[in-house]
């Protein structure tokens, strides 16, 4: 039994980065001491890895580049009331000029009269503009809200980064502490194989003792290597998120143990109304777009009216020759009303009446589905931050105890009234302790990332305006 207790810090550790992401990199000894930080390591808090992340990540870019866009599409489709000039020119070489017949006193029948020249040239200059038009207005309706269905985008864009950053950061903490602990838990290893090891030269212990102090520093190396992977795999993971290249040494300032208040503070501060969940928002001005091309469907029954104009110089003549004497351009102008009424088209307006009729059934349903599972969501993840609350109180306490006890032990075995078992057992169940304290933090943080982003909230620019 107590064999299997000098086991439980190992499959604790497995469970633990079982849990995080995996892989392999060049770990150095853990022997040595944390590495201090290189000259041009860059020091990082959350609030500055987020806002590097909010600027350069490409998921973001790429949202803002849309929204461009779209502002862009609605300045052109607001170009469509303005007047449409055009300039063109058009030049014909008559190959086979065309007979004309005259059938009237005095005109021979014969052979006809050829009329025309060879050579044609017209310059027109045309303006129109639409003076009624009720899908052209229409249409320039919803480019506004096209515009609101992409500065929603990327508004969720943000808030579904942020929450990512905030879980990736938390991971890295969460990394650096347990490899803090198990690096804690070797060194004590340490200290007491070599306190052990002189005992055992000096004839006070038996040899038992040292191979078993041996075996439990050769124990935690590698879960100590594997820790110390995990935070290099882990700060690879926030870097990417950050769109800054891998080789960039970063270090995060703080560790989870700074986020203790602000788990009191989340909890009881924990929202539980989802109406700025960007999904409902973006179903909404959906739903708006969809009625909106309902309305744009129905317009197509009206009629139109358009005012047109038109200005021509033209020049004919049997001498490829623009200028001279006997060339004279001549103009022409006029001015037109088109009044344009839709009859039938094969029952085409009709079926696009009924599409976007059912595409708006289509979005009710969906956003009622959708405001269901959120409830669900957001109760679940309210249930979770009450059971890690509860977690982190009983693992707050566990290690207060935990840390006692293992002073108690150390302190009996350095008399000579404990044995090494008591002080192995109570190394394990400190390192428990640690682990289960920071694991606490990390599971409540995290759980609170996601219940902010299911509200929609938690964005530091939203939350400062």
């Amino acid at each position: 039994m107590k064999s299997f207790s000098n086991q439980l810090p190992y499959i604790f550790v497995g469970l633990l980065l079982w849990c995080m992401p995996t892989g392999r990199v060049a770990a150095q000894t853990a022997a040595g001491s944390a590495e201090p930080s290189a000259p041009d390591t860059i020091i990082l808090s959350e609030a500055d890895v987020l806002r590097i992340a909010l600027s350069e990540n490409a998921t973001v870019r790429v949202a803002d580049l849309d929204v461009r866009k779209q502002a862009y599409a609605r300045r052109a489709a607001q170009a469509d009331l303005l007047p449409k000039v055009d300039v063109n020119g058009v030049y014909s070489r008559t190959l086979k000029k065309q007979v004309m017949y005259i059938d009237m006193p005095g005109f021979g029948s014969g052979d006809g009269i050829e009329v025309g020249r060879t050579h044609n040239t017209q310059a027109t200059l045309n303006v129109t503009m639409p003076l009624i038009s009720a899908q052209l207005w229409k249409n320039i309706a919803m480019t506004g809200e096209q515009l609101d269905l992409a500065l929603e985008q990327a508004r969720s864009s943000r808030i579904d980064l942020v929450a990512t950053v905030r879980k990736a950061y938390l991971s890295v903490l969460l990394a650096q502490d347990s490899y803090a602990v198990f690096k804690r838990s070797y060194d004590n290893a340490q200290a007491n194989y070599r306190n052990i090891s002189a005992k055992y030269d000096q004839g006070l212990v038996a040899e038992y003792d040292k191979i078993r102090a041996n075996v439990q520093v050769r124990n935690i190396e590698p879960n100590l290597l594997q820790a110390q992977n995990s935070v290099a795999i882990a700060l690879w993971q926030l870097k990417v998120l950050m769109s800054m290249d891998v080789d960039t040494p970063i270090q995060l300032s703080g560790s989870l143990s700074d986020f203790k208040e602000e788990v009191y503070r989340g909890y009881f501060s924990a929202d539980t109304v989802a109406s700025s969940n960007s999904s409902l928002r973006q179903l909404d001005i959906q739903r708006r777009l969809a009625v909106s091309a309902d309305k744009l469907n129905r317009y197509s029954f009206l009629p139109t009216l358009s005012l047109g104009g038109q200005y021509s110089y033209m020049l004919s003549n049997n001498e490829f020759k623009f200028w001279g004497d006997g060339r004279k351009w001549t103009p022409y102008s006029a001015v037109s009303l088109s009044l344009n009424i839709p009859i039938f088209n094969g029952g085409k307006r009709l079926h696009n009446v009924k599409q976007s009729s059912l595409a708006i059934r289509q979005i009710d349903i969906q956003r009622s589905h959708l405001e269901q599972s959120l409830r669900m969501g957001i109760k679940n993840q309210n249930n979770l931050l009450r059971t890690y609350m509860r977690k982190y109180v009983a693992s707050e306490e566990a290690v207060r105890s935990a840390e006692k006890g293992y002073q108690i032990a150390e302190k009996r075995y350095q008399t000579g009234e404990g044995t090494l078992i008591e002080l192995n057992d109570a190394d394990v169940a400190l390192l428990q302790a640690q682990l289960n304290y920071n694991q606490s933090i990390y599971d409540f943080m995290a759980a609170k990332a996601e219940l902010d982003k299911m509200n929609g909230t938690g964005v530091p620019e939203d939350e400062g305006k």
